[in-house]
């Protein structure tokens, strides 16, 4: 009989491409490339049990999952280590498992109005715990980004946990055996003063300037010439040349002698 399985599994992947690993009730996205088959039988049912492929499998990670576009899905692993209500547990390893396919509908919902939905992971342990911390490696996620970690409690009702995001790495801090969804928030339109805040700062210090009233005197041909600068800047700028106003007394004066003198003259005709 093992023999048996042994010639299907290994005919399965020589001849197939890709072969569908397991499809019971609801399709999920779960195959075995050709590739995937690595000659132990065993390692590959367990992929087979857990819906994954054999690399998924061996790397307690999961790369893809039903209902989201291929290649859209955030990698997800998990090592080993675990922090387990405050107590270390190094040797300690939650399995990563695929998300059932309710779930990440259940997931999509959770993340509208919220952002864009990256992954959906099943996590599981056999020690019990109120509190477990642990990490995601997510290779691609920058220190930074604005992801945060939902653990569902029931379709309708996620809650956010504790979330540290580093470069490639997600840490996490849950209370129990759950569905998560990571989900990562829009990036925000970043402001940036305009120039013109500048321009209309130094335009009114300008005005300020402008109404501030002047008296600028200089000398020009030896006479004083007053320049006044009036308080608004709308109104024309008053010039009083001094010098024009002796010119002009002096030609009345200039008159006034040839008046008379006519007149004198006339008095001796």
């Amino acid at each position: 009989m093992k023999k048996a399985l042994v010639l299907t599994l290994a005919g399965a992947m020589i001849f197939s491409t890709p072969v569908m690993a397991k499809e019971t009730g609801a399709p999920e996205a779960v195959y075995l490339e050709d590739s995937s088959y690595i000659g132990i039988t065993a390692a590959t049912v367990r992929a087979i049990d857990e819906n994954k492929t054999i690399q998924e499998h061996s790397n307690n990670a999961v790369t893809d999952h039903w209902d989201m576009e291929n290649g859209a899905v955030q990698a997800l692993a998990i090592g080993k280590g675990a922090v387990i209500d405050g107590e270390e547990a190094p040797a300690l390893t939650f399995e990563l498992l695929k998300p059932e396919l309710k779930r990440v509908y259940a997931a999509k919902t959770l993340a509208q109005g919220k952002g864009t939905l990256l992954a959906v992971a099943n996590v599981h342990t056999h020690v019990a715990f109120e509190t477990a911390k642990f990490t995601f490696y997510a290779p691609g996620v920058k220190a930074g980004d604005a992801i945060t970690v939902y653990q569902r409690v029931t379709d309708e009702e996620w809650t956010a946990v504790p979330t540290v995001v580093t470069d490639d790495h997600v840490a996490v801090e849950i209370t129990d055996n759950a569905h998560l969804a990571l989900i990562k928030a829009p990036v925000a339109a970043v402001v940036v003063a305009p120039k013109a805040a500048a321009v209309e700062e130094k335009a009114a210090q300008a005005d300020a300037k402008a109404d501030a009233a002047a008296v600028v005197t200089v000398e020009e041909n030896d006479a004083k010439v007053e320049v006044k600068t009036v308080e608004k800047a709308d109104e024309e700028t008053e010039i009083v040349d001094e010098t024009a106003e002796d010119e002009s007394d002096e030609e009345e004066a200039d008159e006034e002698t040839e008046e008379e003198s006519d007149e004198e003259t006339d008095a001796v005709d």
